[in-house]
């Protein structure tokens, strides 16, 4: 079974998610989140954590500025 070098995951567990590889994977994510968000998070998690704790914190991180954005549009609006 191949594993990715950088990350340690499965190969296969990026296939099961509809990506050829790890590369494309995190590509996606860059797009769905914004390129600044994804390489500010994605700095400081390690690779391991590409299914769990970066996806975690890109929510995370995006729901707050969300829920700041609103009120920040309430209280100043």
């Amino acid at each position: 079974m191949l594993k990715d070098k950088e990350s340690g995951i499965l190969i296969a567990r990026y296939e099961e998610e509809g990506f050829k590889n790890r590369a494309e994977y995190l590509d996606s994510l860059k797009e769905e989140y914004g390129a600044e968000l994804f390489n500010a998070v994605s700095s400081v998690m390690p690779a391991s954590e590409d299914f769990d704790g970066l996806i975690t914190e890109l929510e995370d991180f995006e729901e707050n500025s969300e829920t700041a954005q609103l009120f920040e549009d309430i209280l100043w609006n």
